[in-house]
């Protein structure tokens, strides 16, 4: 087995593309209140720029090989 790490770009239009793209998944329910989306509202809005926010989103990848 071999194991490779990189960073993949990410970004978002704003804050809204963030939450329904990584707070509020269809297959999964948070469950998150109004707190919660202001404190990671507020953590976000330092990153938004007129071009949106880019992040970098750490990889992990296990490279598997069939015995025979």
């Amino acid at each position: 087995m071999a194991q490779r790490f990189f960073e993949t770009p990410v970004s978002f239009r704003d804050f809204a593309d963030f939450e329904q793209r990584m707070m509020r998944p269809t297959y999964a329910d948070h469950r998150i209140d109004d707190a919660k989306l202001a404190a990671v509202g507020a953590a976000f809005a330092p990153h938004l720029t007129a071009e949106g926010a880019r992040f970098t989103r750490p990889m992990h990848l296990r490279l598997l090989r069939k015995t025979r």
